[in-house]
């Protein structure tokens, strides 16, 4: 496949797109939420007292170590933090690429033919 002088993103592009994701608060949020769980932060875990490097991980630890219990690990993270949270699945992500799709394609950040 060869490349066109269309395919590659040009920093005016670049900055056009990066504002269009700025703009979108509930995308940001989003983001926001899946950085704080995969960041680095030590937590205990409540039952072992073992500590974890992240929120994914003390999730992984309790699936796999405590599937007897009754307590979600997330929801204790969750009460800590006071927040409502959403769990990031493949049609959150859908939603979000469809959504920045649309805006792009109505600012007509790229050439016609890209945003077909």
């Amino acid at each position: 496949m060869a490349f066109g002088i269309e395919d590659f993103i040009f920093e005016e592009d670049f900055d056009a797109i990066m504002a269009v994701l700025e703009e979108d608060e509930n995308l940001e949020e989003q983001f926001h939420d899946v950085v704080q769980e995969v960041q680095r932060q030590d937590i205990a875990c409540s039952i072992f007292q073992k500590v974890c490097k992240s929120k994914r991980g003390l999730s992984r630890h309790t699936t796999i170590k405590h599937k007897d219990n009754n307590q979600d690990p997330e929801q204790d993270v969750q009460e800590e933090e006071s927040g409502q949270r959403i769990a990031f699945t493949s049609d959150v992500l859908n939603d979000l690429v469809n959504n920045v799709k649309t805006t792009i394609s109505k600012r007509k950040v790229f050439t016609k033919a890209m945003r077909d």
